[in-house]
């Protein structure tokens, strides 16, 4: 069977899926430890355990209409 006519299985499928998301999540992570050697106050491209932070930070914020009731 000619390679262009093969279908890959359920696991090479669900590969072939998430391949794309881990290739561009690979660049961002590299994108992001290039940029913030190069200056650490960097805002562009956060590092995982800044968004990590911030992402905990807005979840545990209480807005002013909560805080009152």
């Amino acid at each position: 069977m000619r390679l262009i006519n093969r279908h890959p299985g359920r696991t090479g499928s669900l590969m072939l899926l998430l391949l794309p998301f881990i290739v561009l999540i690979a660049v961002y992570f590299t994108g992001s430890s290039l940029r913030l050697q190069a200056n650490p106050d960097d805002k562009l491209l956060p590092s995982a355990a800044q968004m990590k932070d911030a992402l905990h930070e807005y979840a545990s914020r209480k807005t002013n209409a909560r805080a009152n009731t």
